[in-house]
């Protein structure tokens, strides 16, 4: 019984055990799992893990500093991510390396067995801020330095063999450089290091740049079958100013963003000694903007070579290009002996080509040129200790020095030549050295040479600094001196080219000044005048631009010959006063001195000119001023404004001592010819001309008188000239002109070879007057009163009191005719129209044959035609009918009834009548006719009607879309969206307009007109004052007309919702019109909007 007991005991005690065990195994399984799970779901941070991870890098003169720790067991493999990590680097040269990021891959067994494998690195937006010490030693060698980068790489080598680590990225990185010479960062930086093999590995990143990204390489590799090293950088598409310190300025205009591509190559024995290096740098197009001009380069190449144990620096084959110019070169520079001492370069070609694009003339071709000089940097100059450029036809010698720094820049500059062309002195001028003064010599020079050339130069800062206020230099900072032979030179354009000049030429005092003499100008008709002297002056040389030449040109010869010169341009000297050269005759002097501006294109108004000729025996076969000149020693002084002739000679084949003056064409002035009268209208009718009724105001009289007959040359600028019948005036101070003859003859007088010259004005005709001035007859072969017309005009007279006119036109500009009988109001406004009224009680019968009319808003009237009959300004009868527009034809015709007058009128497009008179410029369309009764002049009542039309432009319209209730029943479908946009254009379209009305005086009394449309309706009433072409209107528009209306005609109910006007419509906006006829103000009444009709009127405008 014992045993049993003590048997089931231990049975009980084995179960206990056996259930505990798989509870323990359960909970570490359970433990097991989660942490299998929270690895696998992303990082860890272990507390332990910052320490740790800190002692897995060698310190040395790096202080890491570690924010947070984390291992990532999620991905492909094993990541320890670092964030907030600083490496420091203390020294002469430090360093601060700031990691926000980064992940290393781990292998993973090694790190359970404690060991620390690095596989990879991914750093991501790091950024390293390096300052860079000063360096008071000697510079370092090159070759040096490529030892020490070499070594270098093979201790990275040897460490990433050791870590096994295969790869590092860098993502949006960036690198920031201080240093005594300034601050330099670059950004957005993506690089990818990566080992090749045991020796070998390549950087290739790409940085953010000014003008783009761009990329930088190095590949370091050496031989499998020599061991030679070899180390190369590449940069390609980098901007200069991605280069630049930040605290140096470089505009984008000075070449900023010149693109550069650069690869550098050094190479290394298998012991890791130097070898060679080269350095190739070619630039994309180079523009630099200056003041006046561009400096252009289309590539530069500099081919840089160091050999081992050779101080020097070796230039290979470089170059630089610009269009067909081109300088190829190569030398060497030697850096100093000693710290402080002075850099030497020499440089040689033997195809140096000069050829801008803006001289014609061979290239120069430089076939030996060299240059020595310093390069000292503590004084901060550059030393040309000797230059010299030798050609087959060209030598050019040079030395001097520029000073870059504080206070500076500074140049001096020496420079002689034997002798050169006149073409390469200008091939060889700086495009940018007062480009202006450049040009035109490039222009003008034409062929020579050009002997002793001496230049001598001292700028300072002002010269460089690109403000074109500053002035370059001062005095003689700039000199020069040359001889000029066998030069010939195109003075001006349009004259001959002087040739054979010899003389001398000079800078001085901010002035080039070249003396020339004994030239001649060959005339196209072989002819030779003598060019005795010529002197050319640029003025302010120093100043940005260059302000202006002066010229001066003396010459002997036969008068035709110099008549030539004198109408070259910008002169035109005898086209002003109506001659050819060859109505010249006699021997003379011509003086001719101009100053015009430093600019291309030059017209007569910009130059300042003055003309002294001294003749013998002259003689004009044409007149001068409406004078005969013949025999004549003569002083003739000319300038842009006036023309003077003084001296004896004959005048109109009388002996007169001659004294002249007369304006230029189109400059006011008063003219002397003989005998020269300031006169009024008053004194024409003294003279038997009574023009009193056009003319007004003063006027100048030329009078000639020869046999008899009387020549009158009248100056009409300064006088109001008005033709009121027609509707035209002149204006005092426009241009005009007159001439014609008078004659005495049975009993009045007779005016021939009339002649009316203004502003787009000709009219040219024969009158004869009555003893007692009035008009008898007139014929005008042109009547064109605008430019572009094409009148014939006759005027007979009729019995005692009336005329008869007859009008015939191929062309006429109607739009004064047209404002004279659409406004009463007298005005003039300068531009050729005027109002007035026709002789009072004075019947005119006119005939009219009128091809083509222009009228207001571009509207062309054809084949008008009919008779007009006036009793001063009444219209007594009209019977006229034409088309516009060559397609629309309209009549009117006005007639006698029981009481009064009936006018009646049919029109096609009334629109474009209306835009034609300029009553009304907003209408397209509509078919217009009616009758209107006149019982009595000023007195009218009428009614007409208008089909189909529309009206354009109307801020009445307009205005609806913003008045129209915002939930009446039209507000919803395509109806409300039409009507919108038809209201906010502005333009509507109707099927019939009715308009009652009667007129008293100069008052139109609209008393009813309805418009008819199917979006747009309304009524109007009021008055307008065609004398004030003033409105006073009030109406109401409807909108949606054809629905709205529709309600409003129903018995009792339209007139319970549409008022007491049954076109008034159901909703509606009530509006008032006042002011000008062109710009009337509109007002809407909003509240009426909202208010069916009959509740409407108590919101209208009284």
């Amino acid at each position: 019984m014992g045993k049993r007991r003590d048997r089931l005991r231990r049975q009980k005690k084995a179960s206990w055990r056996r259930r505990a065990v798989v509870g323990i195994v359960a909970i570490f399984l359970v433990l097991g799992l989660g942490a299998v799970w929270r690895a696998s779901s992303g990082p860890v941070s272990l507390p332990f893990l910052v320490d740790w991870a800190s002692t897995r890098f060698d310190k040395g003169a790096l202080d890491l500093k570690i924010g947070a720790a984390s291992l990532d067991f999620s991905g492909e493999g094993t990541q320890l991510i670092l964030e907030d990590s600083v490496i420091s680097v203390s020294g002469t040269s430090a360093a601060d390396v700031y990691l926000p990021y980064a992940e290393v891959d781990l292998n993973l067994f090694g790190f359970l067995r404690g060991a620390f494998e690095v596989t990879g690195v991914k750093l991501e937006r790091p950024k390293a801020a390096l300052r860079i010490g000063s360096r008071r030693g000697p510079l370092p060698k090159l070759q040096s330095q490529v030892v020490a980068i070499d070594k270098f790489s093979v201790l990275l080598a040897e460490e990433l063999k050791r870590r096994n680590l295969q790869s590092v990225s860098v993502a949006n990185g960036v690198v920031a450089i201080d240093s005594a010479s300034g601050h330099f960062e670059a950004g957005g930086i993506d690089a990818e290091f990566e080992v090749l093999n045991e020796v070998s590995f390549q950087i290739e990143s790409s940085l953010a740049g000014e003008q783009g990204r761009w990329s930088w390489t190095m590949r370091r590799t050496v031989s499998p079958e020599t061991g030679e090293r070899s180390i190369a950088v590449e940069m390609d598409g980098v901007a200069v100013g991605d280069l630049l310190p930040s605290n140096v300025e470089l505009p984008l205009d000075k070449g900023r963003g010149t693109p550069l591509y650069a690869t550098a190559e050094a190479r290394l024995t298998a012991a890791g000694n130097f070898i060679d290096a080269d350095l190739r740098v070619r630039t994309g197009r180079i523009k630099v903007h200056l003041t006046e001009a561009d400096v252009n380069l289309d590539e530069v190449f500099l081919n840089l070579n160091v050999q081992r144990d050779e101080r020097d620096i070796f230039i290979g084959r470089s170059y630089a290009v610009r269009g067909q110019t081109r300088f190829v070169f190569g030398g060497s520079i030697s850096p100093p002996v000693i710290n402080d001492g002075q850099w030497t370069f020499s440089l040689g070609s033997r195809e140096a080509v000069v050829a801008p694009s803006d001289v014609n003339a061979p290239p120069i071709v430089f076939i030996d040129s060299y240059v020595d000089g310093r390069l000292d940097l503590n004084e901060k100059t550059v030393f040309v200790d000797a230059a010299r450029a030798q050609g087959l036809d060209a030598d050019l010698s040079l030395a001097g020095s520029f000073y870059f720094g504080d206070g500076g820049p500074f140049m001096a500059l020496a420079l002689a030549s034997p002798s050169l062309s006149a073409a390469q002195v200008l091939q060889l001028w700086p495009v940018p050295v007062v480009p202006k003064t450049r040009h035109w010599l490039v222009e003008h020079i034409k062929a020579g040479r050009v002997e002793n050339i001496r230049l001598d130069l001292g700028l300072g800062p002002s010269s460089f600094d690109g403000n074109p206020d500053n002035q370059g230099w001062v005095g003689n900072a700039v000199t020069a001196s040359f001889d000029l032979k066998n030069a010939a030179l195109a003075t001006l354009d349009n004259l001959p080219i002087a040739s054979q000049l010899n003389g001398r030429g000079r800078i001085e005092n901010e002035t080039l000044i070249v003396e020339a003499k004994d030239g001649v100008f060959r005339m196209q008709d072989g002819n030779l005048v003598d060019v005795t002297d010529v002197t050319y002056k640029t003025l302010n040389l120093a100043l940005r631009p260059e302000r202006s030449h002066d010229l001066a040109v003396t010459v002997a010869g036969d008068a035709d010959d110099l008549g030539v010169l004198v109408n070259a341009e910008p002169f035109r000297a005898l086209d002003r006063i109506g001659l050819v050269p060859s109505d010249l005759q006699g021997r003379g002097t011509l003086l001719v001195s101009a100053a015009f501006p430093v600019k291309d294109d030059i017209t007569f108004a910009d130059v300042e000119w003055n003309a002294e000729l001294k003749t013998e025996k002259f003689s004009s076969s044409r007149k001068i001023g409406d004078q005969l000149i013949s025999d004549a020693d003569l002083v003739v002084k000319a300038n842009k404004d006036l023309v003077t002739i003084e001296g004896d000679g004959k005048l109109n084949g009388l002996q007169a001592k001659i004294d002249l003056e007369s304006p230029m064409d189109g400059v006011e002035g008063a003219t002397r010819q003989g005998i020269v009268l300031d006169a009024t209208a008053q004194a024409l009718a003294e003279q038997g001309i009574d023009l009193r009724e056009f003319l007004q105001g003063p006027l100048q009289i030329k009078l000639t008188e020869s046999e008899g007959t009387k020549v009158y040359s009248l100056d009409l600028t300064r006088t109001q000239i008005t033709l009121g019948a027609v509707g035209w005036r002149k204006e005092p101070g426009v241009r005009a002109q007159a001439r014609f003859r008078m004659l005495d003859s049975d009993g009045g007088k007779t005016i021939h070879n009339f002649s009316l010259n203004s502003d787009g004005v000709s009219l040219r005709g024969n009158a004869k007057l009555t003893s007692s001035g009035d008009l008898e007859y007139a014929d005008f072969s042109e009547f064109n009163l605008r430019p572009n017309d094409n009148v014939a005009l006759s005027i007979r007279r009729d019995g005692r009191r009336g005329y008869m006119v007859n009008a015939q036109a191929a062309r006429l500009d109607g739009r004064g005719f047209l404002k004279r009988f659409t406004t009463r109001s007298a005005t003039g406004d300068g531009t050729g129209e005027a109002q007035g009224t026709l002789p009072e009680n004075v019947p005119i019968k006119i005939a009219l044959q009128l091809r083509d009319v222009t009228g207001f808003g571009g509207i062309l009237a054809s084949r008008l035609d009919g008779t007009v009959s006036l009793n001063g300004d009444e219209v007594t009868a009209l019977d006229l009918q034409g088309r516009t527009s060559e397609r629309n034809p309209f009549s009117f015709s006005l007639g006698p009834k029981a009481a009064g007058k009936v006018l009646n009128f049919d029109v096609h497009d009334a629109g474009e009548l209306l835009k034609f008179t300029n009553v009304f410029r907003r209408m397209r369309g509509g078919r217009s006719f009616g009758a209107i009764e006149m019982p009595e002049m000023g007195r009218w009542q009428g009614q007409g009607v208008i089909k189909h039309f529309s009206i354009t432009e109307d801020p009445a319209i307009r205005a609806l879309a913003k008045a129209r209730p915002r939930d009446s029943a039209f507000r919803r479908g395509r109806v409300d969206t039409t009507f919108n946009a038809v209201a906010q254009s502005g333009e509507a379209s109707f099927n019939r307009m009715t308009i009652e009305f009667n007129r008293v005086g100069d008052v139109v009394n609209l008393t009813k007109g309805v418009l008819e449309g199917a979006l747009v309706g309304g009524t109007v009433e009021g008055q307008a004052n065609i004398k004030t072409r003033q409105l006073d209107m009030t109406g109401t528009f409807v909108p949606a007309y054809t629905l709205n209306n529709f309600l409003a005609k129903v018995p009792i109910l339209g007139l319970a919702l549409g008022g007491d006007k049954g076109d008034a419509g159901l909703f509606g906006v009530t509006y008032k019109m006042t002011g000008s006829f062109d710009e009337p103000n509109f007002t809407i009444n909003p509240v009426s909007a909202i208010a069916p009709g009959i509740f409407r009127r108590i919101f209208e405008f009284d």
